[in-house]
């Protein structure tokens, strides 16, 4: 069985239970990791001592030992693929939230036009600009 949790700096944490004998907790974040850690103690403080609560030597995400509790059974990954290095889960978040606003913006546009030129061709620039695909740069 899989679940999926995730504090805003993460890009992706699943866990997973083997046959209630084993946990996986598998996740990815960017930025710094003491801050990521942070971000579980903060956030979502209940869930994290409601799964780990009976894996041994779990010492409860509001102690000063659960850093070095992690850090002693973390497993680095042995390889990573990142589509967008360059960008960050909130910027992502943040790219999401423009693409919303301005489809909807352009979507009131359409429906209602503006009066003056310049105004037009700005906006068809702009959604010509929108529409036309750029290579991926990796």
């Amino acid at each position: 069985m899989a679940r999926s949790a995730c504090p805003p700096c993460t890009t992706c944490a699943s866990f997973f239970f083997d046959d209630d004998t084993r946990i996986l907790f598998a996740t990815t974040y960017d930025g710094d990791w003491d801050s990521y850690i942070n971000d579980f103690a903060t956030k979502i403080p209940e869930l994290m001592d409601l799964l780990f609560a009976n894996i041994e030597g779990w010492p409860g995400i509001d102690s000063p030992a659960v850093k070095d509790f992690i850090a002693g059974h973390q497993i680095d990954a042995a390889g990573w693929f990142v589509a967008n290095p360059q960008v960050t889960v909130v910027d992502t978040r943040r790219f999401q939230r423009m693409d919303k606003a301005l489809t909807i913006f352009l979507d009131q546009m359409a429906a209602h036009p503006p009066q003056d030129e310049a105004t037009r061709k700005a906006l068809d620039t702009l959604s010509q600009s929108l529409a036309q695909p750029e290579g991926v740069d990796y």
